[in-house]
Formats: C-alpha cells, sequence, structure tokens
C-alpha cells in the first residue's frame, strides 16, 4: 500500500503562521468585540457572527450591550425589544438564543462564563466554535477555531483537496 502524504511540512505551517499573522497585523479591521476580553460579550459576539457578515454585526453588538450592558439585563430583556435590536442580523432564533444563554449563564455558572469546553457546550446554541473562540479570545487558552472560511484558506494556501 502506498502513502501519499497531503499534509504540509513543519516548516511550511511556520511559514503560513508567519505569514497570516503579518497579514493579519497589516489588514485587521477594529471590531467592538476585539477590543475585549469580556467573556459574555465574547460569547454574544460569536453567536451573532455565526453566518453573518462582521460589518453587519457592528452596529447590532454596540445597540445590544448599550441596551443590556451584562448577563442579568440580557436575561431579563424584552423580548419585543431584544427582538428589534437582532432584526437587522436576519434569523430570527439569535433573539431567544441570547436570553437562553444568558439565564443559563446565571442560574448553572453563577453568571460566570464557564471556562471549560464541556460546560461552554452545554449552552444552549453553542457549537465546537463559539466554544474554542470564547476559551481562545475571552480566557486565552490554545485552541483551534476550524469554519468553512478557514478550511477554505487551508485548502487553497497548501493546495489540499477536501
Amino acid at each position: 500500500m502506498i502513502m501519499i502524504n497531503i499534509l504540509p511540512s513543519e516548516n511550511q505551517v511556520v511559514t503560513f503562521r508567519n505569514n497570516i499573522l503579518k497579514w493579519f497585523a497589516d489588514n485587521k479591521r477594529e471590531y467592538p468585540w476585539r477590543e475585549t476580553d469580556d467573556p459574555f460579550k465574547v460569547l454574544i459576539a460569536e453567536i451573532m457572527l455565526r453566518r453573518t457578515k462582521a460589518n453587519q454585526v457592528v452596529n447590532v453588538y454596540n445597540k445590544l450591550f448599550s441596551k443590556y450592558p451584562g448577563i442579568i439585563d440580557l436575561a431579563n430583556a424584552n423580548d419585543e425589544q431584544l427582538e428589534q435590536i437582532i432584526y437587522p442580523l436576519g434569523l430570527k432564533w439569535r433573539s431567544p438564543t441570547f436570553k437562553m444563554v444568558a439565564k443559563e449563564i446565571l442560574i448553572r455558572h453563577n453568571g460566570k462564563v464557564p471556562q471549560e469546553r464541556e460546560s461552554l457546550l452545554s449552552l444552549p446554541g453553542i457549537g465546537n466554535y463559539v466554544a474554542g473562540a470564547v476559551l481562545s479570545i475571552a480566557y486565552n487558552h490554545q485552541e483551534w477555531l476550524i469554519d468553512s472560511n478557514v478550511v477554505r484558506l487551508l485548502k487553497r494556501y497548501f493546495g489540499i483537496s477536501t
């Protein structure tokens, strides 16, 4: 049996990492969720960013946290007012998800966003990507964040077929 190594070498990975970090330093966009290490704000931003362009999220993120600055505020939010704030993002499921997540954090985690993957995954609407993003951004854990954009980038850069 012939084995073909389709994975990039360690040197190729290091070069890629250095190139992508330099590109980001030169080209990054400013977003309010990149200016905080508040785990709750990171969590909510990641839910907002699911299937939505970042530029569309900025105003909604700012309005949401202006009206509901903390977990308790969001857990007790008026459904209609919350839905109006979230409306520009589409996907109406997000509005109740925000409240459910806030309530679960209050009830099951004493108002603190969990620092463990399994606990994050137990929250409503939270999958591996969002859990990893919260752990990485808010808690500085080393996490792999893989979504379709990352797969597409790696596929093109390294010529990997998927």
